[in-house]
């Protein structure tokens, strides 16, 4: 997918195969930021969110997603696998190199290392999402992620990934933080033309 405009917000809608679909500021807690069934259809193949600035209300808590097939009727909180690799400035001159996979888990992460998430409004999460088959029901829903957290005096960057193996048709999305409310953040969804 070529880009043609980028920005330090992130992607503008007319970014070629990029249709914005919807983009949700976030300035007062909130328990999770949803994209519902009017969004997540059968016009899309892949989805991309872009997420930026986000801050939650616990300290030590990292933004999660999850998914549902009857527009958020139930929520999907079983049976994600996930990997991620992620490199932490650390506190001294060397680089701490984390990886790891989890089955069978709860939700799939999005950003950041949670000794940096923080709660405090200048230490955020940011993370570029693609969403791939979700309204596909022979495929598994796979999630890709490149994250970036920040605190005041280190950083990390993560390439994270999981999938949900289920035959449904996925029509909602649910960003939400693994403990506690999102304080601050915005959520950029766009379709991806084929």
């Amino acid at each position: 997918m070529a880009l043609i405009k980028t920005s330090a917000q992130g992607l503008t809608a007319d970014a070629t195969n990029l249709v914005l679909l919807n983009t949700t500021t976030v300035s007062s807690a909130t328990s999770s930021v949803d994209f519902d069934s009017s969004l997540i259809t059968d016009t899309y193949k892949t989805y991309k969110m872009v997420v930026s600035d986000v801050v939650g209300a616990t300290d030590s808590n990292t933004l999660c997603l999850r998914l549902s097939a009857d527009n958020g009727s139930n929520i999907t909180s079983s049976g994600y696998n996930r990997a991620l690799a992620l490199v932490n400035d650390g506190t001294s001159s060397n680089s701490i190199v984390t990886r790891g996979g989890d089955a069978n888990q709860n939700n799939i992460f999005l950003a950041g290392d949670v000794s940096l998430a923080s709660n405090v409004s200048t230490e955020t999460m940011n993370c570029d999402v693609t969403l791939y088959g979700l309204r596909d029901t022979a495929f598994k829903k796979v999630v890709s992620i490149t994250s970036y957290t920040t605190d005041t005096s280190r950083n990390a960057v993560g390439l994270f990934s999981g999938e949900l193996q289920n035959s449904a048709n996925i029509n909602f999305v649910r960003i939400l933080m693994s403990s506690g409310n999102i304080t601050k953040g915005r959520f950029t969804l766009y379709g991806v033309k084929s």
